[in-house]
């Protein structure tokens, strides 16, 4: 038991913090039911009721994407860079949005500052029902000039015959 207790300290003293918050922007967020994962779980965290989130990846220079996940709110995902060197005192994070085209789109500040940028909407709302719809259909347009049409035929058909 030791032995994976002092291997659990040891990766976290050896290993990379990624953190920030979440910003609620006016939303009714609820902090506990969200939880930040790295690739798709392969590390993940929770975010405190203060809206700060940390978690801890390997000590090596690597490419992770980080999402939020929430019922609610949709957050984009995140591409976070851990350097090797540090590109300036301190610094060794960079974090970019991610792009699908090309990985990471425009750089973000770090410590990162997410918030939502949307809600998740699960259902369409039903369009009601509107009779002018059916004016649109151009087989109602076919069925209605054949109706008239055979109305202007039976017309014609009764005027001739009162001349004979």
């Amino acid at each position: 038991m030791k032995a994976i207790l002092l291997a659990f300290l040891g990766f976290f003293a050896s290993a990379h913090i990624i953190q920030g918050t979440i910003d609620r922007k006016g939303n009714l967020l609820d902090y506990s039911k969200l939880r930040v994962s790295i690739n798709s779980g392969e590390y993940s965290g929770l975010v405190d009721q203060a809206g700060h989130f940390k978690v801890a990846v390997p000590n090596y220079a690597s490419t992770y994407k980080l999402e939020v996940q929430s019922i609610n709110y949709y957050f984009e995902p995140v591409v976070v860079e851990v350097l090797e060197e540090e590109f300036a005192p301190g610094k060794y994070i960079k974090a970019y949005l991610f792009s699908i085209k090309d990985g990471k789109d425009f750089r973000l500040m770090y410590p990162l500052q997410l918030e939502p940028s949307s809600r998740v909407s699960y259902f369409e709302d039903r369009v009601p029902f509107d009779p002018t719809t059916y004016l649109k259909n151009p087989f109602v347009w076919m069925i209605g000039l054949s109706l008239l049409m055979s109305r202007m035929m039976k017309g014609m058909d009764k005027e001739e015959l009162k001349e004979a």
